[in-house]
């Protein structure tokens, strides 16, 4: 089992913590700050987002937006991890996680 992060919205809106970057070639790690609480990044394509949730979530996460490009990401959640990012990467950055069943992308439960 692992995550998939997917773009919430039928109609494609991103959140407001999810905005398309003006700078496309930064760098490696252009502007991470990554501390208890708080994720903000600058020109980072959304499978670093992953990667970075992945961390924090201790589970896989696979890049399944089918965005393209670069975003600067906005992301807050309280302490309790599992409970507080799942809602706020859905409210604040407009995705969703959610559980599938392996790589190929069997659909199990959704994360809400």
């Amino acid at each position: 089992m692992m995550l998939s992060l997917v773009v919430a919205r039928p109609d494609g809106e991103l959140g407001p913590g999810l905005v398309p970057s003006a700078i496309t070639d930064c760098g490696v790690n252009c502007g991470i700050v990554a501390d208890d609480g708080v994720l903000e990044m600058d020109s980072v394509e959304t499978g670093r987002l992953a990667f970075y949730l992945s961390k924090y979530l201790n589970t896989r996460i696979v890049d399944r937006t089918e965005l393209d490009g670069v975003f600067n990401v906005t992301l807050s959640w309280t302490s309790d991890r599992w409970t507080s990012i799942v809602p706020a990467v859905r409210d604040q950055l407009g995705l969703r996680l959610e559980w599938t069943a392996d790589a190929h992308g069997g659909k199990r439960d959704g994360v809400r």
